[in-house]
């Protein structure tokens, strides 16, 4: 069989990454890989019980996460979760009355009243879904990253080279080459280029290096902590180089909950309108870590109230009695 150079390798089409790429040099493919990461990551935040075989829960969660919202309609005798572009006469709320769906598998496209023909399940309230939240965080890592190998690069090489003729120019050029690609580049011998290694300007000591890539490394472990904070997971983006204690963890536990738990809640009530339409008996509930956060919370709150029930609101914060606190 004849090879065909138009046709992709095995690794282009099945992991969209050819033999010769390098990843940390292209900004684009970076920003997909953590795009694809965390939504594989966060496909596992709900848990769903008696969704038919026609509608897979991966893709059921993946396209609520990413588009806000999915139609839930029957075609065929079949129930499937369509992608459908919402619209019509808005209702007195403002919200939409129809869903038109096209899907080429099933060679159709049709036009569902919403409460009528279908139902939708909602990611959350204004139907926004994790996409721009996903891509903004995955952008700035991106460009974090770059910035962390081009400090690398720096600490192989910290002067900036100036050059008074191209010779010495292409010279600097290969030679720079051969320390980003990691090679062996010795000792420069043409007289142009070591005159020019000595006029080249000194840009940073090796304590100034170190201090920028640790600087980096800090603050890409904030933004990554940050989107998943947002998420509903407390970790720990302390910035104080030194563990913190549970009083400081806990600290936390008021701003996440809201969040995965409106989504929970919106899930629960378009379900329900699913279960009624179509006769079905689907559940939904937290899963993986965030039902073991949500177990921990709940423990704590169990506590609290045991506490208050016995009278002695003064140990809700550190467990310390009121005698020990004046103590």
């Amino acid at each position: 069989m004849a090879n065909n150079e138009n046709v992709p390798s095995r690794n282009e089409w099945l992991f969209d990454v050819s033999d010769n790429d390098m990843i940390i040099n292209n900004k684009c493919k970076i920003i997909k890989i953590y795009v694809k990461r965390f939504y594989a990551f966060i496909n596992k935040m709900f848990e769903y019980d008696g969704l038919p075989d026609t509608i897979p829960q991966e893709y059921l969660e993946l396209m609520i996460q990413k588009y806000g919202n999915v139609t839930i309609a029957k075609y065929n005798d079949k129930l499937y979760a369509f992608n459908g572009k919402l619209g019509g006469i808005y209702n007195e709320y403002m919200l939409p009355t129809i869903s038109v769906v096209a899907n080429a598998y099933l060679k159709m496209s049709e036009t569902y009243k919403i409460g009528e023909d279908c139902e939708i399940i909602r990611n959350d309230v204004l139907y926004q879904g994790l996409d721009d939240r996903i891509r903004k965080y995955a952008e700035i890592l991106a460009e974090i990253d770059i910035t962390i190998k081009y400090a690398l690069y720096n600490a192989r090489i910290p002067f900036i080279a100036s050059a008074d003729d191209d010779n010495t120019k292409e010279s600097f050029d290969e030679f720079y080459k051969k320390i980003i690609d990691g090679k062996e580049y010795g000792i420069p011998m043409q007289r142009p280029l070591a005159d020019a290694l000595g006029k080249s300007l000194d840009i940073q000591t090796t304590q100034h290096v170190n201090n920028n890539i640790k600087d980096l490394m800090e603050i890409r472990q904030y933004y990554l902590a940050s989107f998943f904070n947002e998420l509903g997971l407390n970790a720990n983006y302390n910035m104080k180089r030194e563990a913190i204690n549970e009083n400081e963890s806990a600290m936390n536990d008021d701003i996440l909950v809201p969040d995965i738990n409106s989504m929970l809640e919106c899930r629960k009530i378009d379900i329900d309108k699913v279960n009624k339409m179509f006769g079905t008996q689907i559940s939904v509930k937290l899963s993986s870590v965030w039902k073991l956060k949500e177990e921990i919370i709940d423990a704590k709150l169990d506590n609290v109230d045991d506490i208050v029930d016995d009278g002695n609101e003064g140990d809700i914060n550190d467990g310390e009695t009121s005698e020990d606190t004046t103590n």
